[in-house]
């Protein structure tokens, strides 16, 4: 849900964002906040710090598979072209450096 509302958020912000938003009047005014409120209890949307670290760690690793996928299926498409021997493994260097 997190990643759903940064990147549909107006501002782009993400929920852990929109938590360190200062509270006014008691509660939170992002309109996005407030609407998704409508629907779904806070306590399933407020991460605790240590959800929040995890997360933001599980998002790093996410990343870091990406590339590495990418890379790969580079790799696999153009290692046996011999025009592009060469790109292949200097991206091959570059995905063993990554693993």
């Amino acid at each position: 849900m997190n990643q759903c509302v940064k990147e549909n958020h107006p501002k782009g912000l993400s929920l852990i964002d929109i938590f360190k938003i200062p509270i006014k009047d008691g509660k939170i005014v992002d309109e996005i906040y407030v609407q998704l409120t409508e629907k779904y209890p806070h306590k399933y949307m407020y991460l605790t710090p240590k959800e929040e670290q995890s997360l933001l760690q599980k998002i790093e690793e996410f990343k870091s598979l990406v590339k590495k996928t990418v890379l790969l299926s580079y790799l696999l498409v153009n290692t046996n072209d011999p025009n592009n021997i060469q790109n292949a493994l200097s991206v091959y260097m570059i995905f063993k450096q990554m693993c």
